[in-house]
């Protein structure tokens, strides 16, 4: 609570920010995220912090636009995690080989922190547990990839980098979440950078089997000039389970 607390207070809308909105429902969002992970599997406390560090970074941390205020909402979570653990989160970071000894923890040692469903492919539910290796979890999202492209009439060409990762993961994660919703925001949605951040969130859902569906298409098309909309506006794209 009081992380949601400190994200109120210090990161208010602006006119190049106005996302910058946030209620209770983040802070149960977290919460929520927490629970996805099976009691049986978060034994330890390490792991519960890494988990929390996750889930706040996911719903906080992914609406910022610059790292100076990832840099800020570190700092919170950093004292939060002491407040509330009793545990430094550098301790933490370090003993789970996030960070390489002698270096001090931030926000970009953070980010490689994960937790997703795809690890386990053939299992049945799928299990949210923490991806402990970055280069397997490259192999599984190829292998869903391959999966789609064998039985689909329009196979999609990706290219699974880090940034396809970290989207494809976390479009997957809110997809999880009963009543999921996400706005996908680009400047151009036509380009090359539009049309991959679609397909990448498209993976999310094939990965989640979720049925998804956008419903803003029609709207945004109907705009008196659509292409004039300020930057910091772009056009939104939700893909909603149901």
């Amino acid at each position: 609570m009081e992380v949601y607390k400190a994200v109120r207070a210090q990161f208010l809308p602006t006119p190049s920010k106005c996302h910058y909105l946030f209620n209770l429902r983040d802070f149960a969002r977290v919460v929520r995220g927490v629970l996805l992970v099976p009691a049986a599997r978060l034994r330890d406390l390490p792991k519960l912090v890494l988990l929390w560090l996750h889930e706040a970074c996911r719903v906080f941390g992914d609406r910022l636009l610059d790292d100076s205020d990832r840099i800020k909402l570190f700092d919170v979570i950093y004292k939060a995690v002491y407040a509330n653990y009793r545990v430094h989160l550098d301790q933490v970071m370090t003993e789970t080989g996030y960070v390489p000894e002698g270096e001090k923890c931030s926000h970009e040692h953070a980010a490689n922190v994960f937790f997703g469903n795809y690890m386990e492919p053939d299992a049945d539910p799928k299990i949210y547990d923490q991806v402990m290796d970055l280069e397997d979890m490259a192999v599984k999202m190829e292998y869903y990839l391959e999966e789609y492209n064998a039985v689909s009439s329009s196979p999609m060409a990706l290219v699974m980098f880090r940034y396809a990762l970290d989207h494809v993961s976390r479009c997957g994660r809110v997809l999880l979440q009963d009543n999921g919703t996400f706005a996908q925001a680009v400047a151009d949605p036509g380009g090359v950078k539009g049309i991959s951040k679609r397909f990448f969130a498209y993976l999310s859902h094939v990965i989640s089997k979720r049925e998804i569906r956008r419903n803003l298409d029609t709207q945004i098309a109907n705009l008196p000039n659509p292409s004039q909309q300020h930057p910091a506006c772009p056009i939104l794209v939700p893909n909603r389970a149901v």
